[in-house]
């Protein structure tokens, strides 16, 4: 279970000040690990709308050791999102592999600290995604389960008391053994995040207080989908609603970090239970085309300071991959483990009309945001095929204002701004044209806007 986030700390990395949010055990006498993210002076993407990366796990050992009592550890993937102005706020959404699995009643508000507890833990391989906010409302952000908690591996809906401290995580977890990984016969977990809409007010139940009743959402949310592959099979696990002013986009310099947590290093479980998790094609894209991931950089070590410093983790790379490895006693050599350190991958590029990954399902446009606006708004649209596409404005009598977009689009989600210019107040509409024949008008949709001098 993740440790709760209620520690504050700063780390300036590479001319960019990143606030972090860590745990208490972070900083307390018996814990190591490692944060790894991407290099801020070597990506920066602006309009990112998804995220794909995989994870190889040869060894992941959950069961308890004979004489080391059991203690958690997480392989920590965080998803950077990043809202609109020049402070650029921002969020995070974990991801990530545990030793543990969770039982719970879903969609239940509960606590591993209550009494009796509502949610316990098991040894396992397990996984988990959360909205940890501690400084949101519960109005403010929300998960929406798509899996079948019922069907491997058990993803469920839990609003968590996280370490009982008065706030609550919208947690996903699997309630299943997701698997016994080996040096042979390793288990194989892609994670793909997309931007899937743009919504006011959302309807339906997405966040929960720790009262146990449901919270309305209010706002405006971009509708962010977290699918999951493990083996080859994909699980459509979850929407998370995120605020726009927070999570308009994926973070254009910080957009995924690793994070090594290894509880009980001062007690010897380093010596006891090995760790090995290849993480391969790390990549983000714009709408247009993709960009790998591939300058990273050690940004913070987690010590033991127990007097007993711990060596047996680390990174390693092959020039391909990045691999988070905890337990071996050659890691003490082979990895590297303190801040500066850098990484440089070398990755085949990746075509968009390659990739399925990057193609919507259908076409769709949103809402304009702001709504009513002055002077100028964004219109969200995404196409599902190579297509001529416009996008007109009209008054409300139906005389062209204007024609935002008149071009062949590729698959792929976009946005366009619309100015007042001179413009009186009222409402108008817009209008999405896709025309895959050059002869007519095949598909269309049309929105309100309004605009307010």
């Amino acid at each position: 279970m993740l440790r709760a986030q209620v520690m504050k700390d700063f780390i300036i990395y590479s001319g960019v000040c990143l606030f972090f949010v860590f745990a208490p055990d972070f900083l307390a006498d018996n814990t190591a690990g490692s944060m790894l993210h991407v290099d801020p002076a070597r990506f920066n993407h602006p309009g990112l709308t998804q995220l794909t990366w995989k994870a190889e796990i040869y060894e992941y050992d959950y069961n308890p050791i004979s004489g080391y009592p059991f203690r958690i550890r997480i392989e920590f993937n965080s998803v950077g999102f990043m809202g609109r102005g020049a402070n650029n706020p921002y969020c995070y959404i974990g991801v990530m592999v545990q030793n543990v699995g969770h039982s719970f009643e879903n969609d239940m508000s509960g606590s591993a600290f209550s009494s009796p507890q509502t949610i316990t833990t098991f040894p396992a391989l397990g996984l988990y995604l959360s909205s940890l906010q501690f400084d949101w409302s519960d109005s403010m952000h929300g998960v929406q389960l798509l899996a079948e908690p019922s069907s491997y591996p058990g993803f469920g809906r839990v609003f968590e008391n996280v370490d009982d401290l008065g706030y609550t995580g919208k947690n996903i977890y699997t309630q299943q053994n997701v698997g016994s990984p080996s040096i042979s016969s390793p288990i194989s977990v892609r994670w793909t995040v997309t931007k899937k809409g743009i919504v006011m007010d959302p309807p339906g139940n997405l966040s929960k207080n720790l009262a146990g009743s449901w919270v309305p959402l209010k706002g405006t949310f971009v509708i962010w989908n977290f699918k999951l592959e493990i083996n080859g099979i994909t699980y459509d696990v979850a929407d998370y609603y995120l605020p726009i002013e927070k999570a308009e986009y994926i973070w254009a310099w910080d957009p995924l970090c690793f994070h090594q947590e290894y509880f009980g290093a001062k007690e010897g479980i380093l010596n006891a239970q090995k760790g090995n998790v290849k993480y391969v094609d790390m990549r983000a894209f714009d709408g247009i085309r993709w960009y790998n991931l591939e300058d990273w950089q050690i940004t913070w070590r987690i010590d033991d300071e127990g007097g007993n410093i711990e060596n047996r983790f680390g990174w390693l790379s092959d020039g391909k991959s990045i691999t988070s490895r905890v337990g071996h006693n050659e890691d003490i050599s082979l990895c590297f483990r303190d801040a500066g350190h850098s990484f440089h991958l070398t990755l085949p590029i990746t075509s968009v009309n390659d990739n399925a990954l990057s193609k919507p399902v259908d076409n769709q446009l949103s809402q304009n945001y702001p709504n009513p606006f002055n002077p100028t708004t964004i219109i969200y649209y995404q196409i599902s095929t190579r297509s001529k596409v416009q996008i007109i404005v009209y008054d409300i009598l139906g005389k062209i204002i204007a024609i935002l977009v008149d071009e062949e689009k590729h698959p792929g989600r976009y946005s366009v701004k619309f100015q007042r210019n001179n413009l009186s107040s009222g409402v108008y509409l817009y209008k999405l044209f896709v025309i895959t024949d050059y002869l007519e008008k095949s598909f269309s949709l049309v929105r309100k806007m309004i605009l307010m001098n």
